[in-house]
């Protein structure tokens, strides 16, 4: 049976795209109903199984999409006049991509803009660990799974009205059956109150959540959950993509929870209907049902309940920011978190815990200030005498040292919005004009790098194709004789160069590079990460490259380099700009 909606497709987030068994329970599920599934998208973070892909095809139509990769859409976005910074926004988290994680809203709106290219109509989000059934309790007391008409429950609420549908889930809660003093502390510490009678009843149900036996009507609501939720594309127009914060603490990055929820609060500020249509679906949350989780037996349930309080903490954080909160309330709050933390370190004796109110201070650290900027620093000759590192701030004869006590008195200064960054330079000797670079991490190569590289001078030299390479060598030596051996060697490059006049280009500078430190390649196109690795073989495991690429240099600059952040190398690039 085809929805007058019309077409429908399923789409799931996974870290290793090995199985197609869950997206085949929906789509069995699917036709056992009468419903047509048209479509599944499937975005993958790490690898993913030839197999899997094969057992859905000819089911229906299937687009695999790489997290982070994701060529369609940057092209397709920049079709339509997106900016590049919107479409990074929109598609990447350089940050912690070097580090393998990915904020659950990224991942999210990939599968969302596969289906708005595909030009799907209705979407319907399900999770790996979750089937089209409802766990009940039959009338001798014995529990069991009952499939449901879960696409058809998502429809007929839509059919209602709803541009967003949505329901709960049964099974195992994401609270472990325990039972210790402090449980409701724990939980007004993480803003999850309605959360307590049923922590605490926990010894009786084991942390079992039932579905009765009636499905209940749909009600309006503004909570969803990402792993049984449907779109109708068409709200686009005046629904926001998903969200979700990330936080530091101690230097370790934490993913914050909640794009499912700032999805139903953004619905609600826009007056998007949104429904709970009553079908709460079984969520297998440990993966291996029927088997009762024992949180102070198994280190992987205080795993999941740890990372959960850590992704409601990011959360909470976030949404009170958002939404506004009292100081004093959220005072009270902290303290009971304090409370409830102790308390389930002593249950469970697992010390992370003990780390909550911490983890909580550093989140609130991260929150975005609501101004017009979030830090200022201040650079040039006269920030050495701002901050109060350059002593003979006299001997310039020039008004550089009052204008600095006066700005490192004043109140803009000491209202802690001025940083002192590490580093810093002299604007007079320097002169003017800097620009910063983002380096994107998969089109530069280095190895063996010591950052940061500071006021690194530039050579020059043509490469543009083919008829420059018979001078290469030469070129790069005569940079090298000017500059006493200590450059940075940059020049324009080529679209698409073949793998052989890569290598040839890479035997050139080689030779010419061979004697000196640091061997450091700027170019203008992309085919740094192809020349470096060339290099790094004719050069050696042990010798120090550095190889990047979408930089403008022109002559007599000075190049920065700093450490990396991520994947991406922050280069600023110093023109020294003289006049009559």
């Amino acid at each position: 049976m085809r929805t007058t909606l019309g077409s429908v497709a399923l789409g799931m987030i996974v870290r290793d795209f090995v199985s197609a068994e869950p997206i085949l329970a929906f789509l069995d599920n699917a036709e056992k109903f009468g419903h047509e599934i048209s479509h599944v998208i499937v975005a993958y973070s790490h690898r993913f199984d030839w197999t899997a892909v094969q057992m859905l095809e000819g089911r229906a139509r299937l687009s695999l999409v790489k997290l982070h990769d994701y060529e369609k859409a940057k092209w397709e976005l920049g079709y339509l006049n997106l900016r590049q910074n919107s479409i990074s926004d929109l598609l990447y988290c350089p940050l912690l991509d070097g580090r393998g994680l990915i904020p659950y809203g990224f991942n999210r709106n990939h599968v969302l803009l596969e289906a708005l290219f595909e030009k799907i109509d209705v979407l319907i989000f399900v999770d790996s660990d979750v089937q089209p059934a409802v766990l009940r309790r039959r009338e001798n007391g014995t529990v069991c799974l009952e499939e449901i008409d879960f696409v058809g429950a998502h429809l007929r609420g839509m059919e209602m009205g709803a541009d967003i549908t949505s329901s709960d889930y049964s099974g195992y809660s994401i609270l472990p059956p325990a039972d210790f003093d402090g449980m409701s502390a724990l939980l007004y510490g993480l803003h999850k109150e309605e959360m307590c009678l049923f922590w605490h009843d926990s010894k009786l149900h084991r942390g079992l959540v039932l579905q009765g036996a009636d499905m209940p009507e749909p009600v309006s609501t503004t909570k969803v959950l990402g792993g049984n939720l449907g779109i109708r594309m068409g709200a686009f127009p005046t629904l926001p993509p998903f969200f979700s914060p990330y936080y530091f603490y101690n230097g370790v990055p934490f993913l914050a929870r909640g794009e499912d929820t700032f999805l139903g609060l953004a619905a609600a500020k826009n007056r998007i209907n949104c429904l709970d249509i009553g079908a709460h679906i079984f969520h297998d949350t440990y993966g291996d049902y029927p088997a009762v989780p024992e949180l102070r037996t198994d280190s992987r349930i205080r795993d999941r309940l740890y990372y959960t309080c850590t992704g409601w903490i990011g959360r909470n954080v976030f949404l009170r920011w958002q939404t506004g909160y009292d100081a004093s309330h959220f005072d009270w709050r902290a303290e009971q978190l304090e409370v409830g933390a102790r308390a389930l370190f002593r249950y469970t004796q697992d010390s992370r815990f003990l780390d909550l109110p911490n983890i909580q201070q550093a989140a609130e650290a991260c929150l975005p200030d609501i101004g017009p900027s979030d830090i200022y620093t201040f650079s040039g000759g006269v920030s050495e005498c701002i901050y109060g590192t350059d002593e003979d701030t006299g001997r310039f004869h020039d008004l550089g040292a009052a204008l600095g006590r006066a700005v490192a008195s004043s109140r803009f200064f000491v209202s802690g919005r001025v940083m002192r960054p590490a580093e810093r330079s002299y604007a007079t000797v320097i002169g003017a004009g800097a620009y910063s670079v983002a380096v994107s991490g998969s089109t530069i190569c280095y190895q063996g790098m010591s950052f940061p590289l500071p006021s690194l001078p530039t050579g020059k030299v043509p490469f543009t194709g083919p008829e420059d390479l018979p001078g290469l060598e030469a070129a790069v030596r005569e940079q090298y004789r000017i500059f006493d051996g200590e450059c940075a060697i940059c020049m324009d490059g080529m679209q698409a160069p073949s793998y052989a006049l890569v290598e040839q280009a890479a035997q050139a500078l080689a030779r010419a590079m061979a004697p000196h430190w640091p061997k450091v390649v700027i170019l203008r196109q992309d085919m740094a990460k192809a020349l470096g690795q060339a290099l790094a073989l004719r050069l050696g495991c042990n010798a120090q490259i550095l190889c990047i690429d979408r930089v403008k240099v022109s002559e007599g600059s000075y190049l920065d380099v700093g450490a990396p952040v991520g994947p991406a190398l922050p280069v600023v690039v110093k023109t020294l700009v003289l006049g009559k």
